[in-house]
């Protein structure tokens, strides 16, 4: 279950949080005393009221800002960020005009050019952490925050209803993918650390860590070949729990909810890499989640049947020193136990789901030994059907060590993959499969990663960093 992030307010220094508090209410007093009759008659509706005094904000906030913007202008046009060298100044008033959250900005600062050819800068845009696409870091922000949850044309109308501000749809889709990408950037280099054994600062807490992946189909056109079509991306999960063994009457009762966790915390993180490269990326949010932390004595993985999930991760996600748990899904287990029923008694249905009932019963109390037992008594099959029902076999027999869920359930582990199949659906798919949609790679990767950031309740840590800024290297601009 993915539980719902809560945003919380941009940090404020105090100083400033104090001075607006005692302003503000002299300001608005003043507002009020000067209003001529006239407006405050057309204001004689709540919706009036908000509506005009949202347009005041905003007249008054983009006059303020544009101020504020000119007071740290400086004469001197500083040096390049590569040579150190003196830029040649080529313009001492270049203007530019960006959008920001009370509209059109606009302003001049010194500009110059790097005599060794390093390209050209502002250097007061470095000093008020602008960012690229004439945009402001708090509207980039908003405008991401609202495109990891809808789709892009749909942004401008909400920004408009909310800001009363004009963008189009590619600005959006601009905006919000050159954040991912930035973003993406960061998970490619904190993937770098872990694997050349860099400390990862780790979250202390339950004593178990649940690892959970598996993939979701998204269209995209493929960055190595060009290719159009539906491809896969892996999702993982790392969750941090107490195990909860269940009670003697849950077991006896055979509770299906009888042990689920419930999750300390939780990350998510989503790649449309190939299968092994993916697993560096969740062996770094593991390390995150304590995967090497003392604290973590457990560790469980829980996923389907396909072999790469359990073959790759034995190596790629090392729990030296705990104890290491595989768990085959209940749900993907009783898939193919169903797939058997059909197979054998095509016609029956009530004899399907008695013995599919049976079967998954005895599984879950007695585990994977019950079911050479089962196979055994199975009627006659042709030989097409039971080289079918061989595969199923072939399936449970490659699993062997995985069925155990007497054991596990004792142990108060889940034997269920529900929050990796709830994270395919609400990190992913919710956002990238909508009909219609079309990505290329690149773009359905920088949004997957805000997605799984924000989802994991990181956001606003990672709004903290000022990725907007860091966007483009201001040496970089095009020269004069």
């Amino acid at each position: 279950m993915i539980v719902a992030n809560h945003d919380r307010q941009c940090k404020i220094d105090p100083a400033l949080e104090a001075w607006i508090q005692e302003e503000s209410a002299a300001m608005a007093t003043n507002i009020l005393d000067r209003m001529p009759p006239a407006v405050r008659q057309a204001m004689n509706t709540l919706d009036a009221m908000e509506a005009g005094t949202q347009a005041l904000m905003m007249a008054i906030g983009r006059q303020i800002t544009e101020a504020l913007m000119a007071l740290p202008a400086s004469t001197a046009v500083g040096v390049c960020r590569e040579c150190g060298r003196p830029l040649r100044q080529v313009d001492a008033h270049r203007p530019l005009t960006l959008l920001g959250i009370f509209g059109r900005y606009a302003w001049s600062r010194p500009y110059g050019v790097c005599p060794q050819g390093h390209g050209s800068a502002a250097p007061q845009d470095q000093v008020l952490k602008l960012g690229p696409r004439r945009v402001s870091p708090r509207l980039a922000a908003i405008v991401s925050r609202l495109a990891i949850e809808m789709p892009f044309d749909q942004v401008p109308d909400v920004v408009a209803h909310t800001l009363g501000l004009e963008m189009d749809s590619e600005m959006v889709r601009r905006v919000a993918e050159q954040l991912g990408s930035w973003a993406e950037e960061q998970e490619q280099h904190a993937m770098q650390s872990a694997e050349h054994g860099n400390p990862v600062p780790a979250v202390p807490g339950p004593s178990a860590l649940l690892i959970a992946l598996d993939g979701a189909m998204v269209y995209t056109e493929r960055t190595r070949d060009g290719e159009r079509g539906w491809h896969e991306a892996k999702v993982g999960v790392c969750a941090r729990f107490e195990p909860n063994p269940p009670s003697a009457v849950a077991i006896a009762e055979d509770a299906q909810e009888d042990n689920r966790p419930a999750y300390a915390a939780t990350e998510y993180c989503v790649g449309f890499e190939p299968q092994a490269a993916f697993l560096p990326r969740l062996h770094a949010h593991a390390l995150q989640m304590g995967l090497d932390d003392p604290s973590c004595q457990h560790i469980v993985v829980v996923g389907d049947g396909a072999h790469w999930i359990w073959e790759q991760s034995a190596t790629q996600l090392p729990a030296a020193g705990k104890d290491r748990v595989e768990i085959l899904d209940f749900y993907h287990a009783s898939q193919h136990i169903s797939g058997v029923a059909k197979i054998v008694w095509p016609q029956d249905d009530a004899t399907q789901k008695a013995w599919v009932a049976d079967v998954l019963h005895r599984l879950r109390h007695e585990g994977g030994e019950i079911l050479e037992e089962v196979w055994a008594a199975l009627p006659p099959l042709p030989a097409a059907d039971q080289a079918k029902v061989a595969g199923a076999q072939e399936y449970f027999a490659y699993h062997r060590g995985r069925l155990d869920y007497p054991r596990y359930r004792a142990q108060g582990f889940p034997i269920g993959s529900g929050i990796i199949e709830s994270a395919c659906k609400s990190v992913l798919k919710q956002r990238e499969s909508g009909s219609g949609m079309r990505w290329t790679e690149a773009g359905a990767q920088a949004i997957a990663t805000l997605r799984a950031i924000h989802r994991s309740g990181r956001w606003h840590d990672f709004l903290d960093q000022d990725p907007w800024s860091q966007l483009v290297p201001l040496s970089r601009r095009i020269a004069a």
